[in-house]
């Protein structure tokens, strides 16, 4: 899941850490932003702008060791920061928290929770039809898992993966495997049919 060493930009949901987003009231500069960080302590984070008059501050900071550290860093922050923007309005701010252990947790639940619905489908299409196509149906699910994954990899400088990216490869894969059982059915109505009956299911099938 790399492309010149590069993998997927994980997001708070599963890297940890703390993303804080702030109104600035009017425009303001990332150097201002970054010097009272590093004033804080802070030495890895991220900072951009948003908003039509690029007046909304986004931060994202890894390597918050508790909700107490949490609270000093926004305090040490804002008190700088208001003193240079007096429009910054600090009682709006949206403050999203994850600890190490909470995101690790959350994307091994993932993993498992992929990995527990492709054995069922594995085995409810096996019973229903026969094992090769349910083995069929997995692989092709792994592989529109792993494309959606390569888009993440690619993708890396806007894109992060978090748990709105989970709901979303799950539906992919629910309607995938729709789709799938549905042109399995197909090819065993046909392989009935006294025209199909003796040609393999693959010929069927193209």
């Amino acid at each position: 899941l790399s492309v010149c060493g590069l993998g997927i930009n994980r997001g708070i949901d599963f890297a940890g850490g703390l993303s804080i987003k702030y109104e600035m009231g009017s425009a303001f500069e990332v150097s201002d932003v970054e010097t009272a960080l590093k004033n804080a302590g802070i030495k890895e984070f991220q900072i951009a702008k948003a908003g039509s008059e690029q007046s909304e501050l986004q931060l994202r900071i890894k390597a918050i060791d508790s909700e107490t550290g949490v609270e000093e860093l926004r305090s040490a922050l804002e008190t700088e920061l208001s003193a240079k923007y007096p429009n910054m309005k600090t009682n709006e701010a949206t403050v999203s928290y994850v600890g190490g252990v909470a995101s690790g947790t959350l994307l091994k639940n993932a993993v498992w929770s992929v990995v527990a619905a492709a054995l069922a489908m594995l085995i409810y299409i096996a019973l229903r039809f026969d094992f090769n196509m349910g083995l069929a149906a997995v692989l092709g699910l792994l592989h529109d898992v792993l494309i959606m994954l390569s888009f993440m990899v690619f993708a890396r400088s806007f894109l992060q993966m978090n748990s709105t990216f989970i709901a979303a490869m799950l539906t992919i894969v629910g309607y995938s495997i729709n789709n799938t059982i549905i042109i399995f059915d197909r090819i065993r109505e046909n392989h009935r049919k006294t025209v199909y009956a003796n040609m393999p299911r693959q010929d069927i099938a193209t």
